[in-house]
């Protein structure tokens, strides 16, 4: 289900208003620090990096010494999602979503009778997601709960 910001994002502008797609983009005067301080961190990282680069006698790619910081950020962005340890990442990629029979949010104790958090994530209040497919079935048929 879409929040009321992403419906308002995806739908189109009123007809009738021809300056209504002005304010999805714009920028606000607090955005602008932000978007200063972000260019800041990266061309800190760049510059450090490229210092690196010429007293190694420039064994590094030109283009890995400007898109280096991607993998950087693609860890911080998991890592705040699904927690540190990258073994905990699997539900990016596979698992079994199945309907959550309450709409609360399960704590470390329930997770952890459910099999713990390398086999179990809870997505929303609506759905949880296991590794295993039977672990997912004895959740879904039997009356397993936490």
């Amino acid at each position: 289900m879409l929040s009321n910001y992403m419906m308002h994002f995806w739908a189109p502008p009123d007809p009738g208003d021809k300056y209504a797609h002005h304010e999805r983009f714009e920028f606000e005067e607090d955005n602008w620090i932000i978007l200063g301080l972000g260019l800041g961190v990266w061309f800190t990282y760049w510059l450090l990096l490229h210092w690196i680069d010429h007293f190694t006698f420039s064994t590094i790619a030109w283009y890995f010494e400007i898109a280096s910081f991607i993998p950087a950020v693609a860890y911080f962005m998991a890592a705040e999602e699904y927690g540190a340890n990258p073994l905990k990442w699997w539900p990016i990629w596979f698992g079994y979503s199945v309907e959550c029979k309450e709409d609360v949010i399960l704590n470390d104790k329930q997770i952890k009778k459910l099999g713990g958090p390398y086999n179990v994530f809870q997505i929303s209040t609506d759905s949880i997601k296991f590794r295993r497919q039977k672990d997912a079935f004895k959740y879904a048929m039997f009356n397993y709960r936490p």
